[in-house]
């Protein structure tokens, strides 16, 4: 299924990741390294787990999603499901069946294990994609972070759902600890709505970085590309662009990239100083 047709049937399954984060899921997705593990920690009915299990029929991988099924209030037990859960109320073993058969409708199948998030099921010993929606709590993320992390290999792809979401105030803060406030071990990918991704670096150890320049004062080489009329462009946290009598112009709805079938293979992805080079023009109209 191509990303707009699996956006267009995840949305129909309950939950809270929006099409436009659905679809930047996939695109993180396809940057993991293939035939590994791809975990995603908190399920509830599949909504997002469809999005892997689209990449990893793709890529060979297996998805392992992991929740105990009593809803948001897995472990603190004061967050309310959706309002509009008609199936509110359900046993764990019926989440997880429900969670199967809505997989299965779509031609997917991934690996549903009702449990703890922060314990590492019997098997697993490496992972190259990690997608973190469980409880939102920096408890929680730092019991997640301790077990799944060690486990991810090099060029690993990290996706945190509720980054910047003020109503989960616990999530930011944590994130920038672990993760963002550590650009020598992760690579920030962008943020599209509350959904934010990174890429895992080889570690350097402490003599090597030592002896590194100051990377604010190393100005990166970029290579030349050539920018076209009709080409996609795209840089991380700076959205996608579609180039137009030597403009760039911003796809400002999601509704146009799925009209212009815009994934992230189909984007040239430059880097910000390269796509600041290219003249803005005047956003693209939306689509009604």
């Amino acid at each position: 299924m191509k990303e707009e047709e699996v956006v267009r049937a995840a949305t129909d399954i309950p939950g809270r990741c929006w099409p436009v984060e659905l679809a930047f899921l996939h695109q993180l997705a396809l940057m993991a390294p293939p035939g590994l593990p791809m975990i995603e920690l908190g399920t509830f009915q599949g909504r997002t787990a469809a999005m892997l299990c689209a990449v990893a029929q793709e890529t060979g991988s297996e998805v392992i999603t992991i929740d105990n099924y009593v809803h948001d209030g897995a472990f603190t037990g004061h967050y309310k499901a959706l309002d509009n859960d008609p199936d509110y109320g359900k046993r764990p073993q019926e989440y997880a069946e429900l969670t199967r058969k809505n997989l299965t409708s779509l031609g997917f199948e991934a690996r549903v294990v009702i449990g703890d998030s922060s314990i590492v099921p019997e098997g697993i010993e490496e992972i190259g994609f990690l997608f973190i929606d469980s409880e939102h709590t920096a408890y929680r993320f730092k019991r997640e972070c301790d077990a799944w992390l060690p486990l991810m290999v090099t060029g690993g792809i990290l996706a945190c759902h509720d980054y910047e979401q003020p109503q989960w105030t616990e999530m930011t803060p944590a994130i920038n600890e672990r993760i963002r406030s550590k650009p020598e071990q992760w690579e920030y990918l962008g943020l599209v709505n509350w959904l934010v991704g990174f890429r895992k670096l080889q570690e350097a150890s402490m003599a090597e970085q030592d002896k590194k320049e100051d990377p604010k004062s190393k100005k990166p080489q970029l290579p030349d590309i050539q920018v076209k009329d009709g080409m996609v462009i795209g840089a991380p946290s700076m959205g996608i662009w579609v180039v137009q009598a030597g403009k760039r112009r911003s796809v400002v709805d999601v509704r146009n990239q799925i009209a212009l079938g815009i994934g992230m293979h189909h984007v040239v992805m430059l880097h910000p100083e390269q796509l600041e080079a290219v003249p803005e023009g005047e956003p693209m109209p939306r689509r009604r």
